[in-house]
């Protein structure tokens, strides 16, 4: 084993000494230098204002609430079909325009009849020579100069005249194609002169005034809507126009596959703005409800551990005013109605409370109010405003 001398041990350790010290500085200014950047940060961040969320706010209010079932339909018309011929002819004059709006018995269409009148003369006066020779045979009946049984042909003939003649009158009738109902004609489909047969189309033709909304509900409501229940529709043809009708028909059963009920409510429809096959949006009116607290739906905040709204409550005050911070409350809430809510639990009515800016706040947090731009509480909306 070789010993080192006492001049070597010394100088390791000197080398030791400057190594160590060299750390010992090093470490300690990655330390001061940390915490001077910590403390002043902190310093900094202390300086700075607290931040200032600008938020929309409206007051609770308490309304008459009337709750709707909500759902979509289609409008049907009470009568329609296609106007044919029921006998064969040419068109000899046409009487109507297409669109037109018609009544009941009103005539469409004249089908050619002169040789049905002709023949309709020539009967009537064979109807004429059997009741002259009716009216004989019953004189001479009673001076014994003809027999009973030549009195029973002879009314025979004359009975057979009438329903000749009554035939022929059925025939000329027919000839005018006349409207079943009121309502409003289609595009026309024959032209003067055109040969049709029976059950040739002349036109369609609906009825409007009154018109169906066929519309259906979940089972569950099954309960809640009875005949003569007032309905509200709108449609997008007519943005902000509201439609009023009654239910007119419940269907006794449950639809099988998609657990619905079908309804029918009835519409006035004078000025035929309403036409068959349109989609609506069906508003059931359900009894009214007093003193309701409601906000517009953007003002809760949907959670799965609970519904929220946050309150403005002014808590102190700086040279500049009062300070608003606002505090997370949890809600029950119930019914919806178009864009609003109906508060069950939670809020008060004149609470303040945030209806739109959310997303950045938590307990606590300042905010200004800018109500510039609010969002939607219309209890009825339309498509076209939402």
């Amino acid at each position: 084993m070789i010993k080192s001398s006492p001049e070597t041990r010394k100088k390791y350790w000197k080398r030791m000494g400057i190594v160590l010290a060299f750390l010992v500085i090093g470490f300690g200014g990655i330390f001061g230098w940390n915490y001077f950047r910590a403390r002043m940060i902190e310093q900094f961040m202390a300086s700075m204002p607290e931040p200032t969320v600008t938020i929309s706010a409206m007051r609770a209010e308490r309304v008459m609430w009337q709750p709707v079932l909500k759902t979509v339909g289609s409008f049907r018309a009470v009568n329609g079909g296609k106007v044919t011929a029921e006998i064969s002819g040419k068109v000899h004059e046409i009487l109507f325009e297409s669109g037109q709006t018609v009544k009941a018995g009103d005539v469409l269409v004249q089908i050619d009849d002169s040789i049905e009148r002709a023949t309709l003369r020539g009967l009537k006066a064979n109807q004429e020579l059997a009741a002259l020779d009716l009216k004989r045979k019953r004189r001479l009946i009673k001076t014994k100069t003809t027999s009973e049984a030549a009195v029973d042909v002879a009314e025979a003939e004359f009975k057979r005249a009438v329903a000749a003649v009554d035939v022929e009158q059925e025939r000329i009738i027919k000839k005018q194609i006349r409207v079943p109902f009121d309502g409003q004609l289609g595009i026309r489909e024959v032209e003067l002169g055109q040969y049709v047969s029976a059950g040739d189309s002349i036109d369609s033709i609906q009825g409007l005034d009154p018109i169906y909304l066929d519309f259906s509900l979940p089972q569950q409501n099954v309960k809640e809507v009875q005949l003569g229940q007032a309905v509200q529709a709108s449609v997008d043809a007519y943005p902000g126009r509201i439609f009023n009708g009654i239910i007119t028909a419940i269907s006794p059963g449950v639809n099988l596959e998609t657990r619905n009920f079908e309804l029918q409510a009835t519409f006035a429809n004078t000025d035929f703005q309403l036409q068959r096959g349109m989609f609506a949006t069906v508003n059931v009116l359900l009894p009214e409800e007093s003193g309701v607290i409601t906000l517009p739906q953007t003002a809760i905040t949907y959670n799965p551990y609970g519904n929220s709204v946050f309150l403005v409550e002014e808590q102190e005050s700086d040279a500049a005013g009062p300070i608003l911070r606002v505090k997370r409350v949890f809600v029950t809430v119930g019914r919806t109605r178009g864009d609003q809510v109906a508060i069950e639990k939670g809020v008060q009515e004149s609470d303040l409370v945030v209806v739109s800016g959310q997303l950045k706040l938590r307990t606590g947090s300042r905010v200004q109010i800018d109500n510039s731009v609010l969002p939607a509480n219309n209890p009825l909306p339309n498509s076209i405003d939402r």
